[in-house]
């Protein structure tokens, strides 16, 4: 069993998450902190293993921005997206243009640089061993910054989109390989090397609803495997070297994944603290991630509940190009086209009871994706221990035996948790964000 004591619902909303898992060269390794905007403008570093707050920092108001910008609640300007870079740093694109990297060893800022006057700092992601930041503004425009001496834009893609640039992304595999996506509902894949925005243009992709994540792939040779989750909450595949679509789950998208996750899991959630709970039903995506041969995808309910699920073809679509797991599915795609009955979610694990409200994002903890964390709008972070294992790695024959986890919200309350209120025995740790400090 588990005690849990439930925090206020008035703190401040979690609005983007990341990890350093990766980012100082070991991506195999555990993270060892994780980090968190809030709609207060604030950025809080956490200790990834114990979830207890090891650094608090407000980003500086960039003079040189429009006021309109600003949280109109708090008069501060929040940040749209954090990312872990190299030497210990961490990265932050604001709502007021501004690009703050900050110095976790010091815990202090070690430079700072801004957009053209009225643009937002919307994502960005970085390249070429890490210094190199491809930052999407709110005027359909790409511009890259050295991260060593970012007050200077080295240059800017302005022609390729016509809306909110909403994801951009490097490879991990081919150097120089960027993703960008927008609410034009365009991909494009371009050459970071090449000198110009028109020679470095490879391919766009109509996607033909507004893009709001987007990344690669899949294992092939290219790394031209794209995924697409739009604003109508639909998923879709494709291949970035030619355009071409693999696979779109189209408006059935939420309906499919509703339907994959089991009847005995949308009713077994009952708990000392809460009546039972039907999860079955999905309502929004939160994210995907590739992982370990497979691609990932949170989805949840407008009542905090989530489900992990994998995006899998049946293996007598497989080709030669990629592998099976002798469980019948394919873990790697291939760049045909397949009919609705060649694809399908396959439900993982469902998390029920952590949050309370809208959740925003999730990162993996650690390298096999054996333990997640989820941020909301509810002001809680909350860790998910899980019986997941890649589909090419033999699935545990039977579940440890459930621990019990210490941890403490901000108000001096104790709480554990652990166990039987969430799906097969899935441990969570909550974090309560409304008081936080240092």
């Amino acid at each position: 069993g588990s005690t849990n004591i439930a925090p206020s619902e008035d703190g401040d909303w979690v609005l983007c998450l990341a990890t350093d898992r990766g980012a100082n060269g070991n991506g195999n390794a555990p993270p060892e902190t994780l980090a968190c905007a809030l709609s207060n403008g604030e950025v809080q570093v956490y200790d990834a293993q114990r979830l207890h707050v090891a650094r608090c920092y407000r980003p500086p108001r960039n003079l040189w921005s429009d006021h309109n910008f600003r949280n109109r609640h708090h008069n501060v300007s929040t940040v749209n997206d954090l990312k872990y870079g190299p030497q210990h740093s961490l990265v932050t694109a604001g709502q007021d243009g501004s690009i703050n990297v900050f110095d976790l060893r010091k815990g202090e800022i070690a430079s700072q640089g801004h957009l053209p006057p009225g643009q937002q700092a919307l994502c960005m992601d970085f390249g070429f061993d890490g210094y190199l930041a491809a930052v999407g503004s709110s005027k359909a425009r790409v511009h890259f910054f050295d991260l060593r001496k970012p007050s200077e834009i080295l240059g800017s893609y302005v022609d390729s989109h016509r809306d909110d640039i909403t994801q951009v992304s490097f490879s991990k595999t081919t150097p120089g390989l960027l993703l960008t996506a927008s609410e034009d509902g365009l991909m494009c894949l371009f050459d970071a090397t090449q000198p110009t925005e028109e020679t470095a243009l490879k391919s766009v992709v109509n996607v033909n609803a507004p893009v709001r994540k987007a990344g690669f792939c899949g294992n092939n040779i290219n790394n031209n495997t794209l995924y697409a989750l739009t604003g109508n909450e639909t998923i879709s595949i494709w291949n970035g070297e030619n355009s071409s679509l693999i696979h779109d789950f189209g408006w059935e998208s939420r309906q499919q994944l509703s339907a994959a996750i089991p009847h005995t899991v949308a009713t077994a959630s009952a708990s000392a603290f809460s009546p039972p709970t039907v999860h079955n039903t999905i309502d929004y995506l939160v994210d995907a991630s590739w992982e370990h041969g497979e691609l990932l995808v949170l989805a949840g309910s407008a009542t905090g509940n989530t489900s992990l699920f994998r995006l899998a073809q049946h293996t007598n679509f497989h080709n030669g190009i990629g592998g099976s797991n002798g469980g019948g599915l394919s873990i790697h795609f291939n760049n045909n086209a397949a009919t609705p009955s060649q694809w399908h979610f396959q439900h993982l694990e469902s998390f029920v009871g952590g949050h309370r409200g809208v959740v925003r994002a999730w990162c993996p903890l650690t390298p096999l994706c054996s333990s997640l964390i989820t941020a909301g709008e509810d002001a809680r972070l909350c860790e998910w221990h899980t019986r997941y294992s890649p589909a090419a790695i033999p699935p545990p024959v039977a579940s440890p035996a459930p621990t019990t986890l210490g941890s403490s919200f901000l108000g001096n309350k104790r709480s554990s948790a652990g166990g039987e209120d969430s799906m097969y025995g899935s441990e969570r740790r909550l974090r309560h964000k409304a008081s936080s400090s240092p």
